[in-house]
């Protein structure tokens, strides 16, 4: 891939991650009185892993991680392990059977959603214990991760499918052509089997 190329791309992933800054912040102006927003920065990064695999949706991870504990988390690293860890899912996992169709992002955005909240549950449970130093129990994880889950559920599916929208349509990402030789084995085995 080019250098002028490459320049592109990181720039349309801070495009990204600043537009998911913006959301965020127009929801919580416009809506102070909701318990529970749509999070824009993780939701971006499963509809961005889903359509781009590779090393684009770990860079794309690990920023977006980076500004949502920036912004949002007492807790600096946990959005970014968070982060990179979903991305990594959402890129990988049974793609083979999916393979990037678009009725399938918001089943494997469900999928990644509830991972990150038991995630974030994990990881809020070990700060206030260190933090507050309350008694271990574990029952707080469980009450933690299905407070408002359905909520959750429907604002986080909204702004994944508004994610789609601007990363097909408006802002697409720019992919790497794959190795025309590569292609053409792909093509002989496929013969073969």
């Amino acid at each position: 891939m080019p250098k002028k190329n490459i320049i592109i791309n990181i720039l349309k992933i801070l495009l990204y991650c600043s537009l998911g800054f913006i959301f965020n912040q127009i929801g919580q102006f416009s809506f102070p009185s909701l318990k529970v927003y749509p999070n824009f920065f993780f939701s971006l990064i499963w509809v961005f892993a889903y359509i781009n695999n590779g090393i684009w949706s770990l860079v794309l991870g690990l920023l977006a991680g980076f500004f949502h504990d920036w912004l949002f988390s007492p807790i600096i690293g946990v959005g970014i392990f968070i982060g990179m860890l979903t991305s990594i899912i959402c890129s990988n996992f049974l793609q083979s059977i999916w393979q990037h169709r678009s009725a399938f992002l918001f089943v494997q955005a469900f999928i990644a959603l509830l991972v990150t909240k038991f995630l974030e549950s994990i990881f809020h449970f070990i700060s206030s214990v260190l933090q507050y130093e309350i008694a271990l129990k574990f029952n707080y994880i469980g009450q933690n991760f299905l407070r408002d889950l359905p909520l959750t559920i429907a604002f986080n599916m909204l702004a994944a499918g508004l994610w789609f929208l601007i990363l097909r349509f408006v802002i697409p990402f720019e992919k790497s052509k794959p190795d025309t030789d590569f292609d053409s084995f792909y093509d002989d085995t496929q013969e073969v089997l």
